[in-house]
């Protein structure tokens, strides 16, 4: 061989690109998602506060207080699917990049023998 890559290994070079690009991009949306709904609880729990400093009438006081203190809890849940969305892809990226470097080290090997 004249230090060319065979065709059969360039396309698992490829294959190895692509999957590594979708892994980023995963990583890339969770992360957004994430900074999204830390920002929506934020809004939200700023309404909550301004509910409850401001609203006089009791009963609608506390109607609304409930709203956006059910839209929290819904939104702290999501948060938490996310999260571990992100961490997942995290995780499957580092499991790629370390499976892909123990190959590049065996094929490294076996072409010095």
């Amino acid at each position: 061989m004249s230090g060319k890559v065979p065709p059969e290994r360039m396309a698992e070079l490829r294959r190895g690109s692509k999957l590594r690009q979708r892994l980023q991009m995963e990583i890339e949306e969770a992360t957004q998602s994430v900074h999204l709904t830390e920002d929506n609880i934020r809004h939200q729990y700023q309404q909550l506060s301004y509910i409850q400093a401001y609203e006089v009438d009791p009963v609608k006081r506390h109607h609304d207080m409930a709203y956006w203190q059910s839209s929290i809890n819904q939104l702290h849940s999501q948060m938490t699917m996310l999260q571990h969305r992100l961490a997942v892809a995290v995780q499957d990226l580092h499991d790629f990049e370390e499976a892909t470097a123990e190959i590049s080290e065996r094929a490294s090997c076996e072409s010095q023998k």
